[in-house]
């Protein structure tokens, strides 16, 4: 079950902070017998946010332990205090039992039902990493979880012996109705890591964990009955739920008791944690746990509630009062309002602030409310008070001020719901500092919000010296309603010459007024902004009318009730409510990211910007895939605002496989990042491509070549796709490889014959691809196997088309040196089809037959990018899983479950996966994250783990130290890796310079290309 999370409050003084004050000094509890100087075996107990963090701190724990093995190990003697004091501590208490969810309810115990925590929801909170360990859930229910940490260390030389940990979670619950509290205590979740386990085997089946909760009275005519039992004892390694009873009486009421009749008694708890051994193995550690205060009563609180009770008193209540006129009691509200707003050595009202009174000086709560007795029927209210409110009204509306109002309702100067909040220091009237300021009131209103004041009381438990605030809301209604109290002396028309008289006097007729229902369109951010139609006001008199109104500057979205007032230059006025409904049925303005062509399947594409006349951040989302196919994909970016409109945009993203690098059997290539192409390592045969036959250990320019898109490398040949189309050439041609009609070598670049229009080249050793714009494929080179997709030839030395092959957006090409090889052709349906060598199963097809015609391979879908060398193939699935087959002989299938030749698709253990490639024996993925995994032959290090996985690898590892990778290449012993900031990396084979960086020394981990950016965009 999920339990709801908890806002972070401040709970201080319940845990470090909180210092009883000193007035008697008793023992709290039954102290325990000090621990045999002889115990062979010291402890002591340390609590932690987390066991993760009291591990960190074992050494000085350890340290603490020795060093207090021989102080004394009773319980210390506890401070103890007045209920002066706890009614002190109330005052001052932050804890306001506010939490979220739908399990501890920001309310106080319902009529008749306490709501009690549970030890469940004591430990979900800790499991929520909550910031305090024991916190109030209501008045009725406190809870405490934490976890425990115990060293056990061997006497006199301090050698660990084990550490024991557990969570010690307890809920102390006070009862409606009933004088009594009791307990529920549970150990669990043990955890020890035993450093000697045959003195460990000794210790542990008496090692025991005892909890006292030390129950103190603060007042004379208060006693704490005797718990039973005493204490709740759990021996190591066990779970036990118990409830511990204390039943406090009070028959004599304290000296300082303000309504003894109430019969309080006030208590403190002082829980005690003991670490104890049962035959005295292990000396006792004793362990002081939050304290807390607790009030038992005798009061009556209503026939729902019944007659006394205990609760928390370090909880403050609240009550909330509307200003709305849905709650009916407008008038009155908005006059506490203004009595709040007008005392300026405090703002009540706020959260966490008190209301003006005269129970605790500056900083009291309201005091009761003002009837002629009170809720519990205990006489007159302060009648002295009361007569000085009386004599304001005779003095400011004449001796029938509680009719005087000319609207026919009655106007109840004197009965206001509360006694002392309208004590103020701007008051109208001369007289001393903080006089009674006094405001007319409606009897239905003054009667509601007392009504509801007493619910409250009773409601909540509330009794003289209990601490609460006031929370008004909708407060804007009170805007429109300011009543002016008129001068002594003076009259309702204004001015000072007496009733009706002053020089702005009119007429003695009320203004009408009407308000019609409106609609309006959201203009402005949150909501509506301007002038509010559909009002009028006419006066018979043919005075002029003022209306005004509450309604906020901003009227937010929905539905908000306005009040309106019209008055007359005489002073008379009325009143009307108004239903204004804003709405918001304008969608958003949305602008997409601007088109674009990637390299890479994961791009990142931009975001979509949007505004919205009301809303000032308007959702954005967008249907990006994790992984895009290649060609073109229709982004829709929406942007949705707070009432639900919305607006769309399509984004065009273009991805073309076009790899900035290449790798052959000893030589490598990269398209720089001014779309030249540079060379290194073997020469041989010219596959270098600078006129040259001797090989290079740093990168040389390529003769002749710009406006390169890609390149492609096959066994000692070399290709570069130019941005027109055309294909380029040169290195090894025995076999007719370089496709420009000869088998002659070139060590410079050469035109590929009548080849126009290509999208993307793939090379195996002694065979090429081209994918052409139309999705389907020519091929040249060797043919011994029908990797060229025809029979009857050995070898073509130009292109022709694979027959039969159409919608292929990616092409791939394996082989080993010497030996047959194979293509493979990804479709835009998500489909792979191969054809040539098939000896080692790298077709798919379940067998090992070799075929010329492209064949589909069973059973794999959702493929976004292929990759082929040597004898196997891999796919790459759009959920970025990869999936080999072929030869397994290398560990380059990726999976343990592999056969020697995997005749079908197996999955490899790997995921997470946006591009792959392939060496002759080796695999090469890069994850999201941009690291860089590799599986299969690692003898020269082309894996880049350091080899710390062997020789041969069948589940991938990550090369050390590479981030932000973008683009890879495998070669025949060395792999390339193209970070996307253009630095080039290698690691493996170097004999012939193939890294680049300059030696022929090999490496195991990756190693930088010297004076190479390649093109990263």
């Amino acid at each position: 079950m999920l339990m709801p999370k908890l806002r972070r409050m401040r709970i201080g003084p319940y845990l470090s902070a909180f210092v009883l004050a000193v007035t008697a000094l008793a023992t709290v509890g039954s102290p325990a017998a000090a621990a045999p100087s002889d115990s062979d075996y010291i402890t002591q107990g340390f609590s932690f946010s987390s066991r993760e963090e009291a591990r960190k701190h074992l050494p000085e724990l350890r340290r603490r332990v020795a060093e207090n093995a021989d102080k004394p190990r009773q319980q210390a003697e506890q401070q103890i205090d007045t209920p002066e004091d706890a009614i002190q501590r109330a005052k001052e208490a932050t804890d306001d039992y506010s939490v979220e969810g739908s399990s501890l309810l920001p309310a106080v115990a319902p009529l008749g039902n306490e709501d009690w925590a549970t030890l469940d929801e004591c430990r979900a909170v800790h499991d929520d990493d909550f910031d305090n360990k024991y916190f109030h859930k209501n008045k009725f229910s406190s809870c405490y979880s934490d976890d425990w940490t115990f060293p056990i260390l061997e006497r006199g030389t301090g050698a660990p012996i084990a550490d024991v940990q557990f969570l010690l979670t307890y809920v102390i619950r006070g009862y409606n109705g009933q004088r009594y509290a009791d307990v529920q205590v549970q150990l669990t979740d043990w955890d020890v890591d035993v450093k000697n386990a045959a003195r460990w085997a000794t210790i542990a089946p008496g090692l025991a964990y005892r909890l006292s909760p030390n129950c103190v009275s603060l007042d004379s005519g208060s006693s704490c009955g005797e718990p039973s039992p005493p204490y709740i004892q759990v021996l190591y390694g066990q779970s036990v739920a118990e409830s511990l009873f204390y039943i406090p009486t009070t028959t004599t009421p304290w000296s300082g008791d303000t309504n003894p009749q109430d019969k309080k008694g006030y208590y403190a708890f002082a829980p005690d944690l003991l670490g104890t051994h049962l035959s005295g193995m292990v000396s006792d550690s004793h362990n002081p746990l939050p304290k807390d205060d607790m009030r038992c009563d005798s009061a009556s609180y209503g026939n729902s509630l019944g007659s006394g009770g205990c609760l928390f008193t370090q909880t403050r209540s609240h009550i909330t009062l509307s200003c709305s006129p849905s709650q009916g009691m407008t008038e009155s509200t908005c006059f506490i309002k203004d009595a709040f707003e007008d005392i300026t050595r405090t703002y009540p009202g706020a959260v966490g602030t008190y209301v003006p009174g005269d129970e605790f000086g500056s900083n009291g709560p309201l005091h009761r409310n003002y009837h002629q007795r009170d809720y519990w029927g205990h006489g007159e209210v302060n009648n002295t008070a009361r007569d000085r409110v009386r004599t304001m009204c005779r003095q400011g509306y004449g001796a029938n001020y509680t009719s005087l109002r000319t609207d026919g309702l009655t106007n109840d100067c004197d009965e206001f719901p509360f006694l002392k909040t309208y004590e103020n220091e701007a008051s109208l009237f001369p007289g001393p500092a903080r006089a009674v300021a006094v405001r007319p009131v409606l009897s239905s209103h003054n009667q509601e919000a007392g009504n509801r004041l007493n619910l409250y009381y009773a409601g909540d438990r509330l009794l003289d010296g209990d601490p609460f605030y006031v929370a008004i809301v909708d407060r804007g209604y009170c805007e429109g309603l300011q009543i002016p109290l008129p001068l002594p002396g003076g009259g309702f028309g204004g001015g000072t010459g007496g009733q009706g008289g002053g020089e702005t006097g009119g007429g003695n007729t009320i203004p009408t007024i009407s308000a019609a229902p409106v609609t309006l369109e959201a203009n402005t951010t949150g909501g509506y902004s301007g002038p509010i139609p559909g009002v009028t006001a006419t006066d018979a008199d043919g005075d002029t009318v003022t209306l005004t109104n509450n309604a906020p500057a901003l009227l937010p979205l929905g539905v908000t009730t306005v009040a309106w007032v019209a008055r007359d230059p005489s002073g008379n006025r009325t009143t009307v409510a108004q239903q204004v409904t804003v709405r918001d049925s304008t969608p958003p303005t949305i602008t997409c990211p601007d088109d674009a062509t990637y390299r890479v399947l994961n791009p990142s594409i931009g975001t979509a910007s949007a505004r919205d006349v009301a809303d000032p951040n308007p959702s954005v989302n967008s249907n990006q895939p994790a992984l895009f196919h290649l060609g073109e994909t229709t982004v829709k970016w929406t942007a949705t605002d707070d009432s639900g409109n919305s607006a769309s945009c399509d984004q065009k993203v273009r991805i073309i496989y076009a790899p900035p690098v290449a790798a052959g059997k000893g030589h490598s290539l990269a398209v720089n990042d001014d779309d030249t192409v540079s060379a290194w390592g073997d020469n041989l045969l010219g596959q270098l491509g600078n006129g040259s036959i001797f090989s290079e250990t740093t990168a040389v320019p390529v003769s002749g070549l710009s406006g390169i898109l890609a390149v492609s490398s096959g066994d000692a040949s070399s290709y570069a796709l130019a941005r027109s189309g055309v294909v380029h050439s040169w290195g090894e041609n025995l076999l007719g490889q370089l496709g420009n009609g000869s088998r002659l070598q070139s060590r410079r670049p050469v035109q590929v014959d009548g080849l126009t229009g290509t999208k993307q080249i793939a090379a195996g050793n002694d065979h090429v691809l081209a994918l052409k714009s139309d999705g389907t494929v020519a091929a040249w080179g060797s043919n011994l196997a029908g990797q060229l997709g025809r029979t009857g030839v050995l070898s073509a030395t130009k292109p022709a088309a694979v027959p039969g092959l159409t919608g292929v957006v990616q092409v791939a090409a394996g082989g080993t040196p010497g030996l047959a090889g194979h293509s493979v052709a990804l479709k835009g349906d998500g489909t792979v089809w191969t054809w040539g060598h098939g000896l080692d199963g790298q077709l798919g097809l379940g067998d090992h037959r070799s075929t010329a015609t492209p064949t589909q391979v069973p059973g794999l879908s959702n493929v976004v990018l292929i990759a082929a060398d040597g004898n196997n193939t891999y796919a790459l699935k759009s959920d970025g899983t990869v999936w080999a087959w072929g030869d397994g002989n290398h560990g380059q299938i990726g999976n343990p479950d592999a056969a020697h030749s995997q005749t079908t698709p197996l999955k490899v253990n790997i995921s997470g996966v946006v591009s792959i490639d392939a060496g002759s024996t080796t695999a090469m993925a890069v994850k999201g994250d941009g690291t860089v995994w590799g599986w299969g032959s690692n003898a020269s290090g082309q894996l880049g783990d350091d080899r710390d996985c062997g020789l041969h690898c069948s589940t991938p590892v990550k090369a050390s130290g590479l981030t932000g990778a973008g683009w890879i290449a495998g070669g025949l012993l060395h792999s390339l890796v193209v970070n996307t900031d253009g630095n080039v990396h290698g690691y493996g084979g170097n004999l012939l310079g193939q890294l680049g960086n300059g030696t022929r020394k090999g490496a195991t981990t990756p190693t930088t290309v010297s004076g190479v950016t390649a093109v990263h965009r």
